[in-house]
């Protein structure tokens, strides 16, 4: 058993060498420091480091001004305009291929044979969903091999097959319009006759 006085001595003791070990520690903080500073100093007047951190530093400018750039352009490319389309109302006969429901346009795709038998495919780009749901097309209005009828109100002006559609008709004869501007049911329930009879 240890005596009260030599635990205050044992105590004393380490007190002491915990001084001992504390200024030691703040001691190689500060060589630490001061290496740090020496190294940094060190690489701020060699010459040649300054031409690479120019350099770095042009990289990392040039990066950013990129980055932003794109930033801003992408925005400008989420919507088109009518730039690439012209006005022309045609009415293309065929068999779906595929109706693709998703955002920002809905599109159905369709084989068109012309009078030689000769096979275009053709796509017709619609509204959004959220919009043309109300004109009563849903995901499943289409499937591959319906026979159908679509109305265009805009072609691409390069000759892709690729339409804008102002009405599609079924094969029953109905006329499910895709946009306000064509009220023409009468209108394309005889051109839809028409062309079933040639």
């Amino acid at each position: 058993m240890q005596s009260p006085t030599s635990s205050v001595v044992a105590q004393g003791l380490w007190g002491a060498r915990r001084a001992e070990l504390d200024a030691d520690l703040e001691v190689a903080r500060r060589e630490r420091r001061s290496l740090k500073c020496r190294y940094v100093q060190a690489k701020r007047n060699h010459p040649q480091r300054t031409v690479e951190d120019h350099v770095n530093h042009r990289h990392r400018g040039i990066t950013f001004s990129l980055f932003v750039l794109l930033m801003v352009a992408v925005p400008l490319f989420a919507h088109h305009g009518n730039a690439a389309y012209e006005n022309k109302k045609i009415m293309l006969k065929g068999t779906v291929t595929a109706w693709i429901w998703t955002n920002p346009h809905v599109f159905l795709k369709m084989d068109v044979k012309d009078d030689q038998g000769n096979i275009t495919h053709w796509t017709g780009e619609l509204v959004a969903p959220s919009n043309i749901i109300n004109f009563g097309f849903r995901p499943d209005t289409f499937k591959p091999g319906d026979e159908v009828t679509m109305v265009t109100t805009n072609v691409a002006k390069n000759g892709a097959p690729v339409a804008r559609l102002s009405s599609i008709i079924l094969a029953d004869g109905k006329v499910m319009k895709t946009n306000a501007e064509d009220d023409g049911n009468a209108a394309a329930f005889r051109d839809h006759e028409a062309n079933a009879q040639k």
